[in-house]
C-alpha cells in the first residue's frame, strides 16, 4: 500500500520556511562577524604599523638634522681657530671662546631642535665650552651634567673611538649644585677619527617625544641602535625588549611586520641610519576592542532573531488568511464577489480568476481578427512555394476549389519628375486598401493581400474571369487618376483547378505583368504571350557607345541612345526591355569609367541617376534621364582625360596629326628621349590602352567617317588612314566594329535610305 503523504498547512510551511531563512541569515551573520573581526584586527595592526612608520620617519629626520647641526658647529672657523690656539698652548686668557658660546646659545635656543645644551670638549686641554660659557670638563660633565651612566672618564674614552657620529643611550642628567629634577637627555656626539676635540648635543628626550609623537606621545616606543643596544624608550614603562623578541622580529616577513610574544604585539621598523624602532602594544588593547565588538554583535543578533520570529508568525498568519478566503471563493462559485485583502496580489489573483472566462472570449475574438493575417501568410507561402510550419491551419490546405489570380504591379514614377504628397509606402498601402475593398465587395470569398512592396495579389475562387476583367476595367479610371504618381499593371491568370497550382499561377501572372508596354495609363493583361525577355547591345552598338563616351562627346552618346530608345518604342517593346537596355548602357558606362580609372567616390554620384533609370515609366522620362546620365559620364571622362600630362598630350597629338603616316613606338620614344618599353608602359598605365591600340582606334574612326561620307574605294581609304595592306585594314576594322568596311558602308547606306 502506498503511504499517505503527510500534509502540512500553508501556515506551518510558511513559518518553517521563515525559520529556515532566519537560521540561514544567522549563519551569514556569524560569517560576516568573523570577517569583520578579522578586518578589525587587520586595521588595528595596520594602524599601529603606520603609527610606528610615521614616528620612525620623524625621529630619523630629526637625528639627521641634529647631525647636520653638529657638523656645522664642529667645522665652524671659530672652533677650528680655538683648537689651533689650544694646540699652540696659548694662555687661557687668550682663548677666543666668546663667538663659540654665542653660536652654541643660538643653536640651543632653536626650539625645533629640542636641544638642552651643546658641549665642546677638548682632549688636550682642560676646557669645555657650552652655551653658558667656558668651563672645565669636571665642572661641565661632572657637575652641570652629572650622570651615573656618563662619568667624565666615559667622554675621555670616546676620543679613542673611530666613528665620526654616535648616538648615545638616553640617561638622567642632573645639576649637582641644584636640587632640580633630573632631565632625560640623549647625547649625540661628533668626533672624527684622530680629532682632538668633540662636540656633544644634549637632546631633551621628553621635549623631542612630545614634539614628534604629539597625541601619540604615550606610545610605548623603544629605539635600538644598529648593534641592538637600547637607546631610549617613550610612553609608559614596558618590559625590556629581550633577545627572544628581537629574534621574533628578525624572523617576520614583509607582509606581517609584527610578532606577538609575552602578551604583547611588537611592531618593528628600521630607518636608513640603521636605527630600529619597536612599538609595543599590549594584547589587552586588541582584546578589549574585539570583546566590545563581540558583545555588540551578540546583542544585535539576539534582537534580530527575536524580531524575525515574531514577524514571521505575524506575516504567515497575514498571508494564510486571504489564501483561505480565496480557496473558499473558488469552492463556492456562486460567491464570486471580489476578495478584499490588504495584500494587493491576492486581490489581483481574485480578479484574474473572475476574468478568466472573459479573457477566453476576448482571445477567441482576437483569433478571429488574426485569421485574415494567417490566411495571407498561408497564401504567400503557397504562391512562393515556401515550406511552412502552419500544418494545423486549414484555410486553404486541402482546398479543392478552383481559382483565378490577379496581380497588381505598381510602378512609381521617379521622384525627380513628380512631387508625391505622401511617401511610397503610404501610397501603396492606400491603393492596396482600395483594391481589397472593391474585390471583397464583388467577390466575398476572395482574399487580397500585399505580396511585395510594389505588388498586390487577389485570389478569387471559381472561374469568373469575365467578371474579374469587368471589375478591373471599372477600376482603371480610378487608378488612372493617380497616373502622375504611379502606373498600375493588372495581370489576370488563367483558371486553375487546384490549390496545389498556386505557385504556377503566381509565376504566370508575374510573367504576364512583364508584358506591360511603356504607356502612361493603367494596363490590363489577360492573356500570356511569348515575348522577348532578353536584350543585349550588339558589338557595333557597344563600340559606338564606347567611342562616343571615350571621346567625351555627350551629344553623340545621347544621339545613339535616343535612336535605340526610339527603335524600342516603335517596336512597342515591353517595360522589361527598356529596363534591360538601361542596365546594359549603365554597365557599359561603368566599364569605361573603370577603364579610365575614375575613382569610386566620383562615380558614386551616378547612383541616383541609375536608380532613376530603373524607375522611368515613359519615353520622355527615359530620354531626360539618359541625357543627364550620359552628360555626367562624359564629364567624368573629360575631366580624367584633360588632366595635364605633357607626355600623353604629345602622344595623342602625334597620333591625331600623323595617324596616316608610318609611325611607331620607336619613333615616338626617340622624340621623347625615352626607351620604347618605358613609353609603352607609361601610356598603358595612364590611359589604360597601349600606343598601338590608340593608333588603330584613331585610324578606324577616320575610316568610318570616310566610308559614310565619301565614295572613295575601300583600298584608297585604307591607304589614307595609314594601312598599306588591305588585309590589315580589313582585319583591324572588323576587330573594332564587328563588320568589314564593305558591310559597314552598306549598313549605313540602308539606314540612310530607310
Amino acid at each position: 500500500m502506498n503511504a499517505t503523504p503527510v500534509r502540512i498547512s500553508l501556515f506551518r510551511r510558511m513559518l518553517a520556511s521563515f525559520v529556515i531563512l532566519i537560521l540561514l541569515f544567522t549563519l551569514c551573520d556569524f560569517l560576516i562577524f568573523s570577517v569583520v573581526k578579522k578586518h578589525l584586527h587587520s586595521e588595528m595592526v595596520e594602524q599601529n604599523g603606520l603609527k610606528l612608520q610615521h614616528a620612525a620617519e620623524r625621529y630619523h629626520l630629526h637625528f639627521e638634522r641634529i647631525k647636520s647641526v653638529l657638523f656645522e658647529r664642529y667645522t665652524d672657523r671659530d672652533v677650528t681657530n680655538l683648537e689651533t690656539q689650544i694646540v699652540k698652548k696659548a694662555a687661557y686668557e687668550q682663548l677666543k671662546t666668546r663667538p663659540i658660546v654665542q653660536d652654541l646659545q643660538n643653536t640651543a635656543s632653536q626650539s625645533e631642535l629640542y636641544l638642552d645644551n651643546l658641549i665642546l670638549l677638548f682632549h688636550a686641554s682642560p676646557l669645555a665650552v657650552n652655551k653658558y660659557g667656558p668651563a672645565s670638563p669636571e665642572e661641565t660633565l661632572g657637575s652641570l651634567y652629572k650622570s651615573g651612566s656618563y662619568p667624565l672618564s666615559y667622554w675621555h674614552e670616546q676620543f679613542e673611538r673611530k666613528n665620526n657620529f654616535m648616538l648615545h643611550p638616553a640617561a638622567d642628567f642632573y645639576n649637582a649644585k641644584e636640587e632640580a629634577a633630573p632631565k632625560r637627555l640623549i647625547p649625540y656626539s661628533i668626533k672624527p677619527h684622530m680629532a682632538s676635540y668633540m662636540l656633544i648635543a644634549m637632546i631633551d628626550a621628553n621635549r623631542m617625544q612630545q614634539g614628534i609623537l604629539g597625541d601619540a606621545s604615550d606610545a610605548q616606543l623603544t629605539v635600538l641602535s644598529a648593534d641592538q643596544r637600547p637607546l631610549f624608550q617613550t610612553g609608559r614603562p614596558v618590559p625590556a625588549v629581550d633577545e627572544q623578541v628581537l629574534a621574533g622580529l628578525a624572523a617576520i616577513d614583509n607582509d606581517t611586520h609584527y610578532t606577538v610574544q609575552n602578551g604583547n604585539y611588537y611592531f618593528a621598523s628600521k630607518d636608513a641610519g640603521g636605527l630600529q624602532y619597536i612599538l609595543t602594544v599590549p594584547t589587552r588593547e586588541f582584546n578589549e576592542k574585539l570583546r566590545h565588538l563581540n558583545w555588540m554583535m551578540l546583542l544585535v543578533w539576539a534582537v534580530t532573531v527575536l524580531l524575525g520570529l515574531l514577524i514571521s508568525v505575524l506575516f504567515s498568519k497575514r498571508i494564510h488568511k486571504p489564501v483561505r478566503q480565496l480557496l473558499s471563493s473558488i469552492s463556492n462559485p456562486q460567491d464570486n464577489g471580489p476578495l478584499h485583502s490588504q495584500i494587493h496580489e491576492f486581490d489581483l489573483i481574485s480578479l484574474k480568476i473572475q476574468g478568466l472566462l472573459r479573457d477566453k472570449e476576448d482571445i477567441r475574438g482576437e483569433l478571429q481578427q488574426q485569421q485574415s493575417v494567417l490566411t495571407s501568410f498561408d497564401y504567400i507561402s503557397k504562391l512562393k512555394s515556401i515550406n511552412q510550419e502552419l500544418n494545423s491551419w486549414q484555410s486553404i490546405q486541402g482546398n479543392e476549389e478552383s481559382f483565378v489570380v490577379v496581380l497588381y504591379e505598381l510602378r512609381f514614377r521617379p521622384v525627380s519628375f513628380i512631387d508625391l504628397p505622401i511617401n511610397r509606402e503610404q501610397a501603396a498601402q492606400s491603393i492596396g486598401e482600395h483594391l481589397k475593398l472593391v474585390t471583397d465587395e464583388r467577390f466575398p470569398n476572395s482574399h487580397t493581400f500585399q505580396m511585395e512592396k510594389h505588388q498586390f495579389l487577389s485570389v478569387i475562387p471559381g472561374n469568373e474571369k469575365e467578371q474579374i476583367v469587368a471589375m478591373v476595367e471599372q477600376l482603371k479610371p480610378i487608378l488612372d487618376r493617380d497616373r502622375r504618381y504611379c502606373l498600375v499593371t493588372a495581370a489576370i491568370s488563367s483558371w486553375f483547378s487546384h490549390a496545389s497550382q498556386f505557385g504556377h499561377a503566381y509565376r504566370q501572372v508575374q510573367e504576364m505583368a512583364q508584358q506591360a508596354k511603356l504607356l502612361e495609363e493603367t494596363q490590363l493583361v489577360t492573356e500570356w504571350q511569348s515575348s522577348r525577355s532578353a536584350y543585349a547591345l550588339t558589338l557595333t552598338q557597344e563600340q559606338e557607345l564606347t567611342a562616343a563616351l571615350q571621346s567625351g562627346n555627350e551629344q553623340d552618346a545621347v544621339a545613339l541612345v535616343e535612336r535605340w530608345l526610339m527603335t524600342l518604342h516603335q517596336e512597342e517593346a515591353t517595360v522589361l526591355l527598356f529596363r534591360l537596355l538601361a542596365h546594359n548602357i549603365s554597365t557599359q558606362a561603368q566599364k569605361i569609367l573603370e577603364h579610365y580609372k575614375v575613382e569610386a567616390s566620383t562615380s558614386w554620384r551616378l547612383k541616383p541617376l541609375m536608380q532613376q533609370l530603373a524607375e522611368c515609366c515613359t519615353l520622355e522620362e527615359y530620354t531626360r534621364t539618359y541625357r543627364e546620365y550620359l552628360r555626367a559620364v562624359s564629364a567624368f571622362i573629360r575631366e580624367k582625360k584633360e588632366a595635364a600630362d605633357p607626355i600623353i598630350d604629345h602622344v595623342m597629338s602625334l597620333i591625331q596629326e600623323h595617324y596616316a603616316e608610318d609611325i611607331s613606338l620607336d619613333i615616338l620614344a626617340g622624340q621623347l628621349n625615352l626607351t620604347p618599353a618605358y613609353v609603352s608602359t607609361y601610356i598603358k598605365e595612364k590611359t589604360g590602352v597601349n600606343f598601338m591600340e590608340h593608333l588603330h582606334d584613331t585610324r578606324v574612326r577616320h575610316a568610318q567617317e570616310l566610308l559614310i561620307h565619301t565614295d572613295t574605294t575601300i583600298q584608297d581609304i585604307g591607304l589614307q588612314v595609314g594601312y598599306r595592306n588591305i588585309s590589315s585594314f580589313n582585319r583591324m576594322f572588323k576587330n573594332r566594329t564587328g563588320l568589314s568596311p564593305g558591310e559597314y558602308r552598306r549598313t549605313h547606306l540602308v539606314a540612310r535610305s530607310s
